[in-house]
């Protein structure tokens, strides 16, 4: 067999093949928009489910919508936030969320809602915890834009492509391989007739996203926080991501806040420097907690439940509480309580402190 002929048999072999590939693309299209959807994703007790609960909210009703990955998910209480100033507000994420990811919630989100205020977070700009001895820096040059100071060491866009980061491309757009579990739900996917138990009632999360914690784990002071004027490089793909998020929030005329949520072991004096650079740029606020600890009387010994970047409910008070407070200060958003459009927030609110014993 010569060349020619065997090159003739190996692009016979992909042709009949591209049909094969169409079909299997059609259908996990197909299914990722139906029983496999983000929607459903709800309905069903995994790793994702908290992350979803937005799709539950009803439409255009939330103010303030958080994303990010556990730091703020477990740092800002929805329902301590409408109890106390009224305002209605959501958490969107799931642990190790990356920018990618995020820009796709919002999208998302953005389909059913008008939020006024975007809260989000800043600690999933870096994959890895920071360390003392092993820290990348690079000077910050003032003539320079972010993207030069934070990549001067990469050469093009696409240089590499994690693992990870393939997977979270691939799982936003075909949730169906990111929600793989669901076939052992088989009778939810079956028409209503065939399920006598089925039931249009929908049962609205009413932690809105957040996770409730109430253990306590004492947490040692930092010593990542230095004086020093250099950043720490962010990925340039994660900075692309970002600034889309962003771009996108100015477009739609949404608020946007980067906040960094207390943490004694993912954060440094040199991911705040890079994260300071983004919010000048953008004319955008920036707010980091770990500076705040006096100020938000944040207890070391008492606020955290894992004792390193977790809070706990007690914890989440306080930050809840200062955002709320900052907002109110501002005037942006309505006190919706007492207002019959919004008694599901009402209802959350009373099912939350019922549910976790809060008084």
């Amino acid at each position: 067999m010569d060349k020619k002929e065997n090159k003739n048999n190996i692009s016979f072999i992909w042709l009949r093949f591209i049909p094969v590939l169409v079909v299997i693309f059609i259908l996990v299209s197909i299914l990722s928009a139906g029983p496999f959807s983000k929607e459903r994703a709800t309905t069903y007790k995994n790793h994702y489910n908290p992350a979803y609960d937005f799709t539950l909210e009803p439409e255009n009703k939330i103010d303030i919508v958080c994303i990010g990955s556990s730091n703020m998910f477990t740092a800002f209480s929805p329902a301590y936030i409408y109890e106390n100033y009224g305002y209605t507000a959501c958490d969107i994420g799931m642990s190790y969320q990356t920018p990618v990811r995020s820009y796709s919630f919002l999208t998302e989100f953005l389909k059913t809602q008008n939020p006024k205020l975007l809260i989000l977070d800043t600690d999933m700009l870096y994959d890895q915890f920071p360390t003392a001895e092993g820290i990348e820096e690079i000077d910050a040059k003032g003539e320079k834009n972010t993207y030069e100071v934070l990549r001067e060491k990469q050469e093009t866009l696409f240089s590499g492509i994690s693992d990870a980061r393939f997977t979270d491309i691939i799982g936003s757009n075909f949730s169906m391989f990111q929600l793989n579990d669901h076939w052992k739900h088989w009778r939810d996917f079956l028409p209503k007739a065939f399920i006598s138990s089925y039931t249009d009632e929908v049962d609205y999360p009413c932690e809105h996203g957040f996770k409730y914690r109430d253990e306590v784990v004492v947490a040692k002071k930092s010593k990542l926080f230095t004086e020093t004027d250099k950043l720490e490089e962010i990925d340039y793909e994660y900075m692309i991501y970002y600034q889309k998020i962003i771009d996108l929030c100015k477009e739609k005329g949404i608020e946007v806040w980067l906040v960094e949520m207390p943490t004694v072991r993912s954060w440094s004096t040199q991911r705040h420097n890079a994260v300071d650079v983004i919010a000048a740029e953008n004319n955008i606020e920036f707010i980091d907690f770990n500076y705040l600890y006096k100020d938000i009387k944040l207890n070391l010994k008492k606020d955290f439940f894992d004792g390193k970047n977790h809070l706990n409910y007690r914890g989440a008070k306080k930050v809840s509480k200062y955002l709320g407070e900052k907002i109110s200060a501002e005037g942006m958003l309505t006190d919706h309580r007492g207002d019959e459009e919004y008694a599901f927030f009402e209802e959350s609110v009373t099912e939350f402190k019922t549910k976790y014993g809060i008084k």
